[in-house]
């Protein structure tokens, strides 16, 4: 992630809401103040512009970063058999089931919601796909994504293999390539990898105020400002990701419960960024050793 300062955006919070687990043994918060001092303790309520951490009240605005740790649950060490990554231009991944692909959109489920949210993605927004097995395998090492200068789609094969060519589709069992010799049909359970052509990526133009959330299950997504809801969710839109059969194009709106959010970080223009300020001095203290 970028080095920046983290917060839940509360301007558009209209009611208090409760950020308290299921099981509240389970759970610690940190918070770090733009001042460096941190606070560690149970989020008992978050207001409009206020934070409730045990009984201390704590500004919104002196907040850059909040964190939640669960202990009794298992660290998220990497994609589970069947599950699917999608590597977005930007930086952002979402751990998902990849439905389709074809040569407009990526067409996933996305299993950290409930219900499940099918999504679609335009592949110009695309770095990366990288497909598990959908038996109980290992999945390996995170295959290295660097294209060397090449211009085209790119199959990278489970047996080490690569095919380069213009992709024309991916269903549920085969994956459609069209190469210099012609059109290459192979099975699905036999690609590790897509490597979408880098000079189709387009980067998602996003609002100058925004979040990055990590999630339980290892995605991580830029959004706009969370909105409280009831029943412990919070509204999101992510920008450039469609909800299948939603009415506005562009923006997919969730409402993801709380326990599946791990943290939040904060872009925008609240925050000072030392890399914009010119020091007025500069000490240097050598090191003797």
């Amino acid at each position: 992630m970028h080095a920046s300062a983290w917060m839940i955006s509360v301007g558009l919070l209209a009611i208090p809401l409760a950020l308290v687990a299921d099981d509240q043994s389970e759970s610690r918060d940190q918070f770090e103040l733009i001042d460096g001092e941190s606070i560690e303790g149970r989020l008992v309520e978050f207001r409009r512009d206020v934070v409730l951490v045990d009984r201390r009240r704590v500004p919104v605005e002196r907040i850059v970063r909040w964190d939640r740790f669960v202990s009794t649950r298992k660290k998220v060490g990497g994609r589970r058999p069947g599950t699917d990554e999608v590597l977005l231009v930007g930086g952002d991944r979402l751990r998902c089931r990849v439905q389709t692909i074809d040569l407009e959109y990526v067409v996933a489920r996305w299993d950290v919601l409930a219900p499940p949210t099918v999504f679609r993605v335009p592949l110009e927004h695309v770095r990366a796909v990288l497909f598990s097995p959908r038996t109980a395998a290992r999945i390996g090492r995170r295959p290295d994504i660097d294209r060397g200068g090449r211009s085209a789609d790119e199959l990278l094969l489970r047996g080490g293999d690569r095919l380069v060519g213009e992709l024309k589709s991916v269903g549920a069992e085969m994956v459609e390539l069209t190469t210099a010799v012609g059109t290459r049909r192979v099975a699905r359970q036999s690609v590790a990898t897509l490597l979408v052509n880098p000079d189709l990526q387009v980067m998602v133009r996003r609002p100058t105020r925004h979040v990055r959330i990590a999630f339980s299950d290892g995605s991580r997504l830029t959004a706009t400002r969370p909105i409280s809801g009831e029943n412990r969710l919070i509204g999101l839109e992510f920008p450039g990701i469609e909800t299948v059969g939603a009415a506005t194009a562009g923006k997919a709106h969730v409402d993801v419960p709380l326990p599946v959010i791990r943290s939040v970080q904060f872009f925008g223009d609240g925050i000072l960024r030392l890399t914009t300020r010119t020091p007025e001095r500069v000490v240097h203290t050598p090191f003797l050793g």
